[in-house]
């Protein structure tokens, strides 16, 4: 729920790009840690969420702007 205020205040854009990266850490951080598996996966895992809850809903924000109010709900979808 932040990052929907966030999306708000700086821009869809900022928060779709350094959304993406901080799930490239997560998958880096997957694999630089593959002697110590619990670790890796329990960082990897919040980092892939943070950054999907950065990314996620300011691509379906994105995409509802540019959609037709009729075509909305559908759009996400397509």
């Amino acid at each position: 729920m932040p990052t929907g205020h966030l999306v708000d205040r700086i821009g869809r854009k900022p928060l779709i790009i350094y959304g993406m990266l901080v799930q490239a850490a997560g998958f880096v951080l997957a694999l630089a840690l593959l002697e110590r598996p619990l670790l890796a996966g329990v960082l990897s895992a919040v980092f892939l969420g943070l950054g999907t809850a950065m990314a996620y809903p300011t691509l379906i924000a994105s995409i509802s702007d540019h959609a037709h109010p009729a075509w909305r709900a559908n759009a996400p979808g397509t």
